[in-house]
């Protein structure tokens, strides 16, 4: 960056051509792992202000023992966390060009 300033390159240039693919890829993980934190929030959320939701009714169903509806709602979390990796990979994958053929 120091050298595109010498180079008398303009402020919106140096970003989005020197900083932005380096920040990018960081910034890609920590929205995958900051996502699947929502998902995991939001059962204590809906819980906690008595809202309808998925999080609210797998604590119900654990307080009524229902395995069932447990173990759906396990597998229906557990495919958007594996959906939401998949995503960030392909993405990665996309803008990282030494990992398109590795």
């Amino acid at each position: 960056m120091t050298l595109a300033r010498t180079k008398g390159y303009s402020e919106t240039s140096i970003i989005t051509r020197e900083a932005l693919p380096n920040a990018i890829l960081p910034t890609l993980t920590l929205v995958g792992v900051q996502f699947t934190f929502l998902i995991g929030g939001t059962v204590i959320v809906e819980r906690l202000f008595s809202y309808e939701g998925l999080g609210n009714m797998a604590i119900d169903a654990v307080i009524n023992r229902d395995l069932p509806l447990i173990q759906g709602i396990v597998i229906l979390f557990a495919l958007i966390f594996t959906v939401v990796n998949l995503v960030v990979d392909m993405t990665y994958a996309a803008l990282n060009p030494r990992l398109r053929h590795a």
